[in-house]
């Protein structure tokens, strides 16, 4: 067998598989509720006129949470850029007091670790500094984190697709006519 091959039943396998159940079962509501999120944004994305794409690369290269509401709306006025890097700072200037007291020293190898900085959400926080220190494992941490991700990503995928698919036009109020809403279809 090769080197590269790992069979199906291997421990390290089963241990993730553990893992990954133990991460749903602990969390899943959770994710649940930032799927639902996440497809608020798609929809506000594509209903303020912008490419159902931007969605997707805002909840991932983002990946704050409400900050990406507010780009929604800067984008859409054309926001100087200086604007939106210190709204973006402010707003996320919270994180710094979570990474003090996060158990990221649980967290091994490197790019579990890069990847648990950035993964670093409200939620995440709330969730595994809950848990009791037996179970803060790297595992338990990376999936927890992942989990969150990929709900809010998918969530915002699914929005931006509703949206751009929805049969009811989506206009934004201006200044001439303030009155015009967003109809949505559902």
């Amino acid at each position: 067998m090769s080197r590269f091959f790992t069979p199906l039943s291997s421990p390290a396998l089963q241990s993730a598989q553990r893992g990954l159940r133990l991460a749903v079962h602990r969390t899943g509501p959770v994710w649940l509720g930032m799927f639902a999120l996440g497809l608020g944004l798609g929809v506000l994305v594509t209903s303020n006129g912008l490419p159902w794409w931007l969605a997707p690369i805002l909840s991932g290269a983002v990946y704050a949470g409400s900050v990406e509401f507010l780009l929604v709306g800067m984008i859409t006025t054309a926001a100087p850029l200086s604007a939106i890097a210190l709204t973006t700072l402010l707003v996320n200037a919270r994180h710094i007091f979570y990474g003090l007291s996060f158990p990221l020293q649980q967290v091994r190898s490197g790019w579990r670790k890069l990847y648990s900085m950035y993964a670093l959400t409200d939620e995440a926080y709330v969730l595994i500094a809950n848990l009791p220190a037996s179970a803060q494992s790297s595992r338990q941490i990376v999936w927890i984190q992942a989990g969150l991700n990929l709900s809010w990503v998918s969530g915002s995928v699914a929005g931006a697709w509703a949206g751009a698919t929805s049969t009811s036009p989506c206009t934004r109020p201006s200044r001439t006519s303030p009155s015009k809403r967003c109809a949505t279809p559902w």
